[in-house]
Order: structure tokens, then sequence, then C-alpha cells
């Protein structure tokens, strides 16, 4: 545009000097250099429009795909996690299972897993109303959260008051010391506030956790490990609810007999007097 204006002045400069025109001459002069300033300008418009023009929908893509990139990792993250309590939910935590466990298998590295469910769960639900009880659910999601070692461990809600923690490259005593932490957390902080006094005295809330620990393999499947740490969950609420208990997988037909040493673990917060983890073996 700069270019054109000073075109046209200098046109006009040379038309007004010039003593070899005649008024007429100099009139159509100045007027084809005025429409060609102008057509120049419509010209350079024009072009800079489409540039503008295309800007704007390469814009508007990268904003679509940037709108659409975020959707479906928020589509994800509610497909995979649970509303109430902010964990993993089953659907997420089976695909996490398959792909733990051929990980693990091709470190050699040992696999435990924590089934952990809420004591008398039922009754604090008739006696404070749901409302309360998911609360409860969300403050133990939060304390079994806060109890993991790091990134690599994976805890799910398994379905109603129950959770599973997935623990890669431990040993059955670490998993029983992640296991006896999450306990006494609960044990600790496990209830949530009651707004209205007048509901009486807050219920203590308590957990029983059931720990199993394999060594991956082809033999073996995930669902071995699960199943031995729900028997020794269920032998923790036969024990008195509020305690720790590990169970034993059992062993494949083709593979070789284990043995398993002997644990000790706290429980029932009684710390002065660590009891023998009580064993499950599964016939």
């Amino acid at each position: 545009m700069a270019t054109s204006v000073i075109l046209l002045a200098g046109d006009m400069v040379f038309l007004q000097t010039d003593r070899f025109l005649s008024d007429p001459e100099k009139t159509m002069g100045l007027m084809l250099t005025v429409c060609a300033v102008m057509i120049t300008l419509i010209a350079n418009y024009s072009i800079g429009r489409e540039e503008r023009f295309g800007y704007l929908i390469l814009l508007r893509h990268e904003m679509q795909r940037e709108e659409l990139a975020y959707v479906n990792a928020e589509l994800h993250r509610i497909s995979s996690r649970d509303n109430l309590t902010g964990l993993a939910n089953r659907h997420s935590f089976e695909a996490h299972c398959a792909t733990l466990w051929q990980q693990t298998m091709a470190a050699g590295a040992p696999l435990s897993a924590i089934l952990i469910d809420i004591d008398k769960f039922k009754a604090v639900n008739d006696l404070r109303g749901h409302l309360y009880g998911d609360k409860v659910l969300a403050r133990v999601a939060s304390l079994v959260q806060q109890s993991l070692r790091g990134k690599d461990d994976f805890a799910a809600r398994f379905g109603g008051e129950e959770f599973v923690v997935l623990l890669p490259d431990v040993t059955e005593q670490g998993a029983l010391i992640v296991a006896e932490r999450i306990r006494k957390m609960v044990e600790v902080a496990g209830a949530p506030a009651i707004e209205n006094p007048l509901m009486g005295p807050i219920m203590a809330t308590t957990v029983s956790c059931g720990v199993a620990t394999c060594l991956p393999s082809e033999d073996d499947c995930i669902e071995s490990l699960l199943e031995a740490s729900d028997k020794a969950m269920y032998a923790a609420k036969r024990a008195g609810r509020n305690r720790v208990c590990s169970g034993l997988v059992a062993p494949s037909k083709s593979a070789a007999p284990r043995t398993e040493p002997s644990e000790r673990i706290h429980a029932q917060g009684e710390l002065s007097r660590p009891r023998i983890v009580q064993k499950v073996v599964l016939p």
C-alpha cells in the first residue's frame, strides 16, 4: 500500500510539472494513475485476504485438533476412573492387570496383590445413610492411594466397598508392610467427621486386608493371585476384622512346589504384641 501511494504521488508531481501535456491529457493521466493504484490496492487486499483466510482456517483446524485431543483424554479418564473415589475402575484394573502380568513375567519379578474390604460397611450405611457411606469410601480410597510406595503401584476400586492394590516387583514381606500401613491409616483417619452432632458418635472405620504374592509365569494367571488375596481377606474377617492376613497362591500342576516363609505383622492396632500372620493355603 505504501508503494502504491508513493507511485501515485510521483505521477501527480510529474503530471503537474510536465509542460508538454494539455490539461485534458493531464486529467486523463491522473485518472489512469488513480485507477492503476486502486487496482493494485484491491489486488493486494485480495491476496492478503486469502492469506488471512488460510491462516484462520489453519488456526481453526489446530484448535479443533487440540479440543478433540482434550475431549478424548477426558473421555478416557472418565471411562477408566471411578467417579466417587477417583481411583481406577474395574475395567481399567483388568486392562492394567494383563499388562502388568506380562511385564513382571518378562522381568522375572514377583507381583503382589492386596485386597481390601471395609469392615461392617453395611452397618455404616444403615446407621448414617448412603451419603456418609460415600464419604467413607472416598476417604478410604484417598488413604489407600497415600499408602502406596510410588507411581508403579496401582490401586483400584474393585467393587462395592472393596479395593485392590497391585505391587510389581514386591515380595510378600514388602506387600505386608504396605497392607499394614493401609490398615493403620484407615484405623486412625478413616472415619469422616459428622456434620450433625445429633447423629451420635462417629463409628470407627477399619479394613481387613488379604495379601498374596506370586512369580508370574505362563503356568499361572492373575486370577490365581486375586483368588489367594481374596481368601486371605476373608480369613482376616473371620479372625476378627481390622487385620492383615496373607494367602498362598496355589501352584499349577506343572509348576514346582513352593514354600513361603512365615511373616509377622501388627494386627488390630496392638503394636506391642506382633502376631503371626495367618496363612491361607488354597486347595
